[in-house]
């Protein structure tokens, strides 16, 4: 009996984790609704086995925000283990992806780079992002819960940077957000002391279980160094093709503004920020040349 003591968990968790694999290798757009195979069981057996279906589950063919709709879609939170899981994926952002039976929140630093080019005109440093132009932005890197079923956690990692799969530990501060994301999106580094706060924005995402917190910072460089991408993990979530843009040179209409050569609007929110960075930090002879975006109002 003692034998049997011994090796009855262990032959649980291969179970487990041969069911979870079966299902897991399914269609993974349709791996949540084999009801017939999981969501039958009682709420001891779903914590029990709903980790390893997870585990196994491939979302190689999955886009994030579809990965995102059929879990919040199909997963009762009443039926979640208690706290949070993380599951390791390729394709979905971060390689991970937390299920919470709590709403989370993402919090993000966004940063409005100034600069001053040869002909001492203000400039600001933006790129395309998702049929936008935006400022450098990012989330930033939490600690992952301890129901983690990626093992990063016990790594003190928060993440594996998928382009050059190096662990990524978690910022300590929203600064320290601000700083990796303008070395990652433009290539410059910066001084804790060059950020200035701008201000807190709080969007309730349409995804049910993300809250998103945006604080905005200014950063005022006296020159107008090259900008470059130093980190191609998210081609669609980062800044592609950044560049420093006079101020001067952006135009408006009454929907959206633009930068020279470049038929995407500018994201609201950025011109906003970069509305607010201008009346706080510019010259009089510079505001009198952004009349444009400073009389730009949605």
């Amino acid at each position: 009996m003692k034998i049997l003591r011994y090796f009855l968990p262990i032959l649980l968790s291969l179970l487990a984790g041969l069911i979870g694999y079966y299902l897991g290798k399914q269609n993974s757009s349709k791996i949540l609704q084999h009801e017939s195979a999981w969501q039958q069981m009682d709420a001891a057996d779903i914590s029990f086995f709903l980790p390893f279906v997870l585990k196994y589950t491939s979302w190689e063919n999955l886009s994030k925000e579809e990965a995102r709709a059929t879990l919040s879609k199909h997963i009762d939170a009443a039926r979640v283990p208690h706290g949070d899981l993380s599951i390791s994926s390729q394709n979905i952002h971060s390689k991970r992806y937390i299920i919470s039976q709590w709403q989370r929140v993402a919090t993000g630093a966004a940063i409005i780079v100034l600069g001053h080019d040869k002909e001492n005109e203000l400039c600001v440093a933006l790129g395309g992002q998702r049929g936008k132009i935006v400022q450098p932005q990012g989330y930033m890197e939490s600690y992952l819960p301890h129901e983690d079923l990626t093992g990063l956690r016990a790594l003190g990692a928060s993440r594996i940077n998928g382009s050059t799969n190096t662990l990524i530990t978690a910022d300590n501060t929203l600064e320290d957000t601000a700083q990796r994301e303008i070395k990652e999106e433009i290539g410059i580094d910066i001084q804790q002391k060059d950020l200035k706060l701008l201000n807190v924005s709080s969007d309730k995402n349409t995804n049910p279980i993300l809250h998103t917190i945006a604080v905005h910072y200014v950063v005022m460089l006296q020159n107008t160094p090259e900008l470059n991408i130093t980190d191609t993990e998210f081609v669609k979530d980062d800044l592609q093709k950044p560049r420093w843009v006079k101020i001067k040179s952006i135009t408006c209409n009454d929907d959206n503004c633009y930068i020279p050569n470049n038929k995407l609007p500018m994201h609201h929110e950025t011109i906003t920020e970069l509305q607010r960075a201008i009346k706080k930090f510019a010259t009089d002879s510079e505001k009198e040349k952004a009349v444009q975006v400073l009389n730009f109002h949605k």
